[in-house]
C-alpha cells in the first residue's frame, strides 16, 4: 500500500462556536507517555489531563471542513485524534461520522492549521505518532502480520494457527521490559485470552483466559511492567500481575488480580495512573474513572474519582 505525504493546504480550520449543538463522542485515545487523553467528537476534538487532581480539560477545538460547507455538513467533526506525547502536534482523521477516506491530517495546534497530509492510508487506518514519524496503522493495531521486531533486527512470530493476526483485537508494548501483550478473540463461545511474551526470544511469560464470550478492547502495561491492565465487555477493567525478575512466570493461566466496572457497561480504554497502584478508564459514554487496586490481594478496586467529561 503506497502512502503519500503532502504539505499542501487542507480545507480543515478551527472555529469558535460557543453556542452550538451538543457534540457526540466518536473516539478516545491516550497519549504515549500517559497523563493525557484525546477525545474526538462530531464537532472537533478535546484534550484532557488525567494525572492532575482533579481531572480537567486542557483545551478543545471546534473544526470545520470548508470544502464540505462548514460545520454540520458532510465532513464535519473528527473521527479519530492521536496526540504526540504532550506537544502541539496531533494526527487526526477529519469528517466525523463521514470521514475522508484514506487521509490522515497532521495538525499543529499552535498554528491552528494542517501542516501535513498522509494519503492512501486505507479506509480502516488509524494514525500513530512518534517523535520522528507519523504512521498509519490498521484499526486493530496489529502491525505487520502480528510479528513484533526483536533485538538485533530479527522478527518473532508471536501468533499461531490457533490465534491468527486476524483474531487480535489489540496489543501493547511495555516501555522498558521489552514485553508484548497480545489479546486474542475467543472462538466458539470461548472467552478472549491475553498472553504476554518476551519480544527478545518469543518466550510466553503469562497467559490469562477471560470469561466465556468476553472480548478485550484495550491493553496497558504499568510503567515498571509488573502489571497489565485490560478493558473489555460491559466496561470491565481488570489488572493482572506479571512475573518479576528472578521469578518463574511460566505459561499457566491465572485469574485477574483486581476488577472494576465503569459506568453502565460502556466500552472503555484503560491506562495506569501516576501512582503505581492506580488505573484510569475512559468510557465511550463520556465518563472518566480513577481507581486504586490492591497490588498483593487483588479483588474489587476502590473508586477514587468519577467524572463525566461529555
Amino acid at each position: 500500500m503506497a502512502v503519500g505525504v503532502s504539505i499542501a493546504s487542507h480545507n480543515l480550520s478551527s472555529v469558535e462556536i460557543p453556542n452550538g449543538p451538543p457534540h457526540r463522542l466518536l473516539h478516545v485515545s491516550f497519549n504515549q507517555d500517559g497523563g493525557c487523553f484525546a477525545a474526538s467528537t462530531t464537532g472537533g476534538f478535546r484534550i484532557y489531563n488525567y494525572n492532575c487532581e482533579p481531572f480537567r480539560e486542557i483545551f478543545r477545538r471546534d473544526l470545520v471542513n470548508n470544502a464540505a460547507g462548514g460545520r454540520g455538513g458532510a465532513g464535519g467533526g473528527v473521527k479519530t485524534v492521536e496526540m504526540l506525547f504532550r506537544t502541539n502536534i496531533l494526527a487526526l482523521i477529519d469528517g466525523g461520522e463521514n470521514p475522508h477516506a484514506n487521509k490522515v491530517v497532521i495538525w499543529d495546534d499552535h498554528q491552528r492549521c494542517c501542516v501535513g497530509l498522509l494519503t492512501g492510508c486505507g479506509s480502516s487506518a488509524r494514525p500513530s505518532l512518534r517523535r520522528d514519524a507519523a504512521q498509519p496503522r490498521s484499526a486493530r493495531g496489529t502491525g505487520e502480520g502480528g510479528a513484533p521486531r526483536a533485538r538485533g533486527g530479527r522478527t518473532k512470530t508471536l501468533l499461531d494457527d490457533e490465534h491468527p493476526a486476524s483474531a487480535v483485537p489489540c496489543l501493547a508494548l511495555s516501555r522498558t521490559a521489552g514485553w508484548w501483550a497480545v489479546a486474542t478473540a475467543g472462538a466458539g463461545g470461548a472467552g478472549a485470552a491475553v498472553r504476554v511474551f518476551d519480544a527478545a526470544d518469543g518466550k510466553m511469560l503469562r497467559e490469562a483466559s477471560l470469561a466465556p464470550g468476553s472480548e478485550v478492547h484495550s491493553l496497558a502495561f504499568s510503567a515498571d511492567a509488573r502489571f497489565l491492565a485490560t478493558s473489555g465487555d460491559g466496561g470491565a477493567v481488570q489488572v493482572f500481575g506479571l512475573p518479576v525478575e528472578g521469578q518463574d512466570g511460566g505459561a499457566s493461566s491465572h485469574s485477574s488480580a483486581s476488577r472494576f466496572r465503569i459506568g453502565d457497561g460502556e466500552r472503555c480504554i484503560v491506562a495506569f495512573g501516576a501512582q503505581s497502584n492506580t488505573v484510569v478508564a475512559v468510557g465511550m459514554g463520556g465518563s472518566f474513572c480513577r481507581c486504586r487496586f490492591n497490588q498483593v490481594h487483588g479483588g474489587e478496586m476502590e473508586l477514587l474519582e468519577r467524572r463525566d467529561f461529555m
